[in-house]
């Protein structure tokens, strides 16, 4: 996964929006090894990823890109995904979490997805550190009907606060 290369780098920024195909877009911000030449640093976390698949993009000298792209990345998710029995439909759920400022904190919330996911595909992802006690991120997961239950134990076994943004106005017109 790609939060496990970029470890044990502090990660300040995360942006994911899936766009129904093979890919999606991220964008990721963080900050590199104490006591490493920032270049040297740059240039490793760089040829990982590539090594194992990601197409890179340095934009840390890019400033519209830390300014305002950042903000942008991604684009609309489905209305909803059909599965492959063409039974099945997703819906995306799309929730507002408050995550300890605390290593790991990500690591816990991705292995409690795993725990509990019964075929979800998380679409959306935006995490920001904003130098609170800690972090705010947005959620988007693609859920069948059927499994609300486990989806609810999921929320209540996370143990990080939540709110349901899925009706929220800014999600229907910016990012539906």
């Amino acid at each position: 996964m790609l939060h496990s290369l970029l470890h044990p780098r502090n990660i300040t920024e995360f942006s994911y929006r899936h766009n129904g195909s093979e890919s999606a877009n991220v964008f990721v911000s963080l900050q590199l090894l104490p006591g490493k030449k920032q270049d040297e640093d740059r240039n490793f976390v760089s040829t990982l990823l590539a090594s194992k698949g990601y197409h890179v993009s340095d934009l840390s000298r890019n400033e519209m890109a830390k300014a305002h792209a950042r903000h942008l990345v991604g684009g609309r998710g489905l209305e909803s995904i059909v599965s492959s029995d063409d039974n099945k439909k997703m819906q995306e759920l799309v929730y507002r979490f408050e995550f300890p400022e605390a290593p790991g904190a990500l690591d816990r919330f991705l292995t409690t997805v795993a725990k509990f996911n019964q075929g979800w595909s998380i679409s959306l992802f935006h995490y920001r550190n904003h130098g609170h006690d800690f972090g705010r991120v947005l959620v988007g997961l693609l859920v069948e009907k059927s499994e609300m239950k486990a989806f609810e134990s999921f929320l209540d076994n996370l143990g990080y606060t939540y709110y349901d943004e899925t009706s929220n106005i800014a999600y229907s017109q910016f990012l539906k």
